[in-house]
């Protein structure tokens, strides 16, 4: 067609008015598209930037009060979990936190890859630093009502810090090499212990004496939580398996496999929450696991952590950003 022709043909108040609803349309849908790349992924509640990457470890104090992360860099952030609002923390370590503590009587603990043991009281967030360990530190769990840190090292041993005397006490774990997760149940009648021997054991609190060994992990697990009533136990290993066990006799209950190295297990009311070194954080329901949620975070998930009260599940990676997540609701 000629240039004069479009001319002629553009003369036309037909054409002009078909050209203007075609333009409204490519605007109308260039705005929606900029739109919905700007929504915020499905499930997220939050994002809490900070100042450091290689984050390593997150975790809510019982009470859901607060929210921690470390850093590879040795820093540790707080916040206040419903304001998400950061607080300053008096800084000590220069080396990798490994592992976070809550106390009921607001003390967060920090546990390092040199050893050392860094306490903060939160009333007043003053700091003072724990008389330092034999071996590097990879997990620690305050216990729920006792003064007492149990403290997980790369060299098996298991220590327990009375955090009224600052003594130490140290048992064998029972498993051949490093213990890679530990946590007591909520009412701290058990503890419980990972290893990269692939084996779970679940000891007394007190006695310390062990009640259940189980060997059921192929590779090392690396992550570990008990439900809210301690009924039940969610362990999860490198290989991106993921299991539940009824405590009282060790049977597994349920049974999931992630595509990645499991880097978190949590239970989110009627949810399992599980995380590997993907970008997925996935919720399983406990009553019937095939009904399954997905959220895609954006990032590798390094660790996660539950609220208290399972509504909000925390993420980290090793950018430097936590997210919160709310708890999909069952239909």
């Amino acid at each position: 067609m000629s240039l004069a022709a479009v001319r002629q043909r553009w003369k036309s108040p037909r054409v002009r008015k078909r050209a203007g609803l075609v333009g409204v349309v490519l605007v109308l849908g260039a705005a929606l598209a900029t739109g919905v790349a700007n929504l915020p992924p499905a499930g997220l509640l939050r994002r809490l930037p900070t100042s450091e990457g290689n984050l390593s470890c997150v975790l809510f104090s019982p009470d859901g009060k607060w929210l921690a992360s470390g850093a590879g860099s040795g820093k540790v952030f707080l916040w206040e979990a419903a304001e998400a609002r950061p607080l300053p923390l008096r800084q000590f370590s220069q080396q990798p936190i490994t592992a976070l503590a809550f106390s009921r009587d607001n003390f967060l603990t920090a546990g390092t890859l040199s050893q050392s043991i860094i306490v903060w009281n939160l009333k007043d967030r003053t700091a003072q630093m724990a008389p330092p360990v034999a071996a590097p530190i990879t997990c620690m769990a305050a216990h729920p009502q006792r003064r007492e840190l149990a403290i997980g090292m790369n060299n098996g041993k298991l220590h327990f810090l009375n955090t009224v005397t600052a003594d130490y006490s140290v048992i064998a774990s029972e498993h051949a090499g490093s213990v890679k997760a530990l946590v007591f149940d909520r009412a701290g009648g058990l503890l419980a212990t990972a290893g990269a021997d692939g084996k779970v054991i679940v000891r007394d609190a007190t006695t310390r004496k062990v009640k259940q060994i189980w060997g059921e992990h192929a590779a090392d697990v690396s992550c570990l939580n008990f439900n809210d009533d301690g009924s039940q136990l969610a362990s999860g290993d490198w290989t991106g398996r993921i299991l539940v066990r009824r405590v009282a006799d060790g049977q597994v209950l349920a049974t999931v496999e992630r595509e990645l190295s499991a880097s978190g297990v949590g239970f989110a009311g009627e949810w399992l929450a599980t995380a590997c070194w993907g970008r997925w954080l996935q919720f399983v329901r406990l009553a019937d696991p095939t009904q399954t949620v997905a959220f895609d975070t954006g990032q590798l998930i390094q660790a996660l952590a539950v609220s208290p009260d399972g509504q909000t599940v925390a993420t980290i990676s090793p950018a430097a950003r936590v997210q919160l997540w709310k708890t999909p609701e069952v239909h």
